[in-house]
């Protein structure tokens, strides 16, 4: 029986190929390979200069032979170098990602043993929401992950409410009981009435303030 592929939920194959694709392999023995030909110019004018007459040793084949051994040295400010420095930086992106993905993994498994546990009270389980609707944009598939715990909650007879804090804050989730419902359900329609009293008085302030101004401009 063949056995079944492992489902790359997390990412890890995606890093690795990001990885390997800038060839770290080929720019090591590139660098390798201008090494080995710097160093045989230069084993060659050794040899020269010790078994040569120093009077049939030309300066100006010494410094040919030593500006081809500077030549054949890989240049740290190269396309290799530069190429590894890529490398190493993708590396440790991947990383970070990687262990981001880990923790926010850790994370929501701690928030979903909160949500299922029977003796953990309701601030409890609303901290518990607000970890697992954090991190779950970290996440592959993320929404399918917060589903899940949002059915968990669901079973235990509550209900998830996502309670918009305004602009610049976005929702943030809110876990109740029917008692706990009803009373959010209130404060909402007198936050919401508030913020229509509010809007509604700063629009006609701003009304009465602009004949003031006019005649203000006028005189």
């Amino acid at each position: 029986m063949d056995a079944q592929p492992v489902a790359d939920t997390f990412g890890f194959t995606q890093a690795a190929h990001r990885i390997s694709t800038t060839g770290l392999t080929r720019q090591v023995n590139q660098i390798a390979l201008d090494c080995y030909r710097s160093a045989g110019i230069l084993r060659v004018l050794r040899l020269s200069l010790l078994n040569g007459d120093k009077d049939e040793v030309s300066l100006f084949d010494v410094q040919a032979a030593v500006e081809a051994a500077l030549a054949a040295m890989p240049n740290p400010d190269g396309e290799s170098f530069n190429a590894i420095d890529d490398i190493s930086s993708d590396i440790n992106q991947a990383v970070r990602s990687l262990l981001q993905r880990q923790q926010a993994v850790a994370d929501l498994l701690e928030a979903m043993e909160v949500a299922a546990r029977m003796d953990r009270t309701l601030e409890e389980i609303n901290e518990a929401a607000n970890t697992a609707y954090g991190v779950v944009a970290i996440l592959p598939d993320g929404q399918r992950h917060w589903d899940a715990f949002c059915e968990l909650i669901v079973r235990r007879g509550l209900s998830v409410e996502m309670i918009d804090l305004g602009p610049g804050f976005g929702p943030r989730p809110q876990i109740n009981n029917p008692e706990t419902l009803k009373l959010s359900k209130v404060v909402q329609r007198r936050t919401k009435a508030f913020a229509r009293a509010v809007h509604a008085q700063s629009a006609a302030i701003a009304l009465q303030s602009k004949p003031a101004k006019r005649r203000k401009e006028q005189a």
